[in-house]
């Protein structure tokens, strides 16, 4: 449920671009639709806010980032893993990802939180916790950053470029929901 909130949300932030006049008229129609003054005194129902509001609201403030960092990849890759603890902490997430060999060498224990994140490190943890197979080159020398970057660009998860250019919010979520997608239709393919 989690996840098909997130893949929602993401399609909508992705595909998703309202001019300021609508709305406008949107939010007209919202005010019209004003509650009369014996509902507004009632005292709302107290419920526990779900996780994944929590995420949306990250991804969205992540969306108008101009930098992603380490932090941000690490905690979309645990999100997309299902391996995503409530404490959110850098150190946890690390060995979470490292436990199943997602980590590019470059990237160490020592490694800051708020250190950019580079195309082709990204590209090489999404293309590991995506389990995709590869090509000839994959399985003969190994997964480097460059050819993930090629298999993913291949697959249309990301955009192809080079592996030292630095991501930004809005990329690194774009990646995220092409990579949901793919996990999703992965699924269905092995369904059949």
């Amino acid at each position: 449920l989690c996840f098909c909130l997130l893949f929602c949300f993401l399609a909508g932030v992705v595909f998703a671009r309202q001019p300021q006049d609508k709305r406008r008229i949107e939010e007209g129609k919202r005010d019209s639709l004003a509650p009369t003054e014996a509902i507004l005194h009632r005292e709302p129902a107290r419920s526990p806010v779900p996780e994944a509001s929590s995420d949306l609201q990250y991804l969205t403030a992540l969306s108008i980032r101009k930098t992603a960092t380490l932090k941000d990849a690490f905690r979309l890759l645990n999100i997309l893993l299902g391996c995503q603890k409530q404490e959110n902490d850098f150190a946890t997430e690390f060995s979470c990802l490292s436990g199943k060999k997602i980590i590019p060498s470059d990237i160490h224990s020592g490694s800051s939180p708020q250190a950019a994140l580079r195309r082709g490190q990204a590209a090489y943890m999404f293309y590991q916790a995506l389990g995709i197979k590869g090509g000839l080159v994959l399985k003969v020398f190994g997964v480097s950053q460059r050819y993930a970057l090629a298999e993913l660009a291949f697959e249309g998860i990301m955009e192809s470029g080079s592996t030292r250019e630095i991501l930004s919010g809005a990329e690194l979520v774009d990646i995220f929901a092409n990579a949901a997608e793919y996990m999703v239709e992965k699924i269905d393919r092995e369904r059949r």
